[in-house]
């Protein structure tokens, strides 16, 4: 089957094709003149939307800047349970600080009641970080974090183990 471009009697691949042998030469020569890594990027770019070498590599730096700045934006999902993870880790620390100076034994544990961190996502639910959330999505999440799921004396928890040996 032959696509036909619009008011042409030509076929769309002969045209492709026709614009390519046409443009060849102009492609190579660009190549030869460029440096660095996306030179064929910027040559194309040039090439087959009729603009110069600097709007070219303006363009793609606009667009590498994009890129970066939507694949570093921090998951609001992870940063709401990142604070709340934070916040107890710091609370074991700041037991431990006080055992150390008491001289009572140090706890490498953090023990979070599982059904605190299941009100704790759906307290995300109701403040619009979550769209929803369900048991295997906490488990995910909570798995990432190097947190187990384990029953303690009939209860299930999310445990922790820390490296107390910086303290």
């Amino acid at each position: 089957m032959l696509i036909f471009n619009e008011g042409s009697e030509e076929p769309l691949a002969d045209i492709v094709r026709n614009f390519w042998l046409d443009k060849q030469g102009e492609f190579k020569t660009l190549l030869k003149k460029l440096r660095g890594e996306e030179k064929e990027l910027i040559a194309s770019m040039v090439v087959t939307y009729d603009m110069d070498i600097a709007t070219a590599k303006e363009k793609i730096k606009i667009y590498r800047k994009y890129i970066k700045s939507f694949l570093l934006k921090p998951d609001p999902k992870f940063s709401y349970i990142n604070e709340y993870l934070k916040a107890r880790e710091a609370e074991i620390a700041r037991v431990n600080e006080k055992r150390k100076k008491d001289g009572e034994p140090l706890t490498d544990l953090v023990t979070l009641d599982a059904a605190n961190i299941k009100r704790e996502f759906k307290q995300g639910i109701e403040s619009g970080v979550f769209d929803s959330i369900n048991t295997q999505s906490i488990s995910q999440i909570m798995r990432e974090k190097g947190y187990e799921l384990k029953n303690l004396s009939g209860s299930w928890y999310w445990v922790k183990y820390l490296d107390i040996g910086d303290i």
